[in-house]
């Protein structure tokens, strides 16, 4: 499948949607992808889960906005501005519970391929990765930047 770009819009209640633009690549983790996950591109149109433990699984290239998609079908992957998804969404891929804690940077996790933390990496040999800043406990503001090794 072709790596395809493209604009999306979201709901909001202030009536202005929020704008990101996204690649479709395919799924080429064995296991399901899930709204929310980091993503990096493991061939030319594929993505696997991104981990914050080597150089390559740890350049993010976006984050899944499909609630779910399963292995070998295309994911649209969102690359920058607003995500939005439901608080229970974004606790399965922090870990934590009630949704996204405002006013938090969140970073790839290096222990859990596709994971998210509040908690950047800290380890030596492991890599940090910024995902994105949270702007409430549904919406993140994505400002992905290069892996930098600890």
């Amino acid at each position: 499948m072709p790596n395809t770009m493209g604009n999306g819009t979201m709901g909001s209640t202030s009536g202005v949607p929020p704008m990101f633009t996204f690649i479709t690549l395919t799924n080429n983790n064995i296991g399901n992808l899930v709204r929310g996950v980091a993503v990096y591109s493991n061939t030319p149109n594929g993505c696997d889960k991104a981990l914050a433990n080597a150089y390559v699984t740890s350049l993010v290239v976006g984050i899944v906005y499909d609630d779910l998609v399963i292995s070998g079908k295309p994911a649209n992957i969102v690359t920058t501005g607003v995500v939005a998804a439901t608080t229970t969404q974004w606790d399965v891929v922090t870990g934590g519970t009630g949704g996204l804690t405002f006013n938090t940077l969140y970073f790839l996790d290096p222990s859990t391929a596709g994971m998210l933390t509040a908690t950047p990496p800290l380890v030596v040999g492991q890599y940090n990765t910024l995902i994105g800043l949270a702007l409430s406990a549904t919406k993140m503001k994505l400002s992905t930047r290069d892996a930098i090794k600890l």
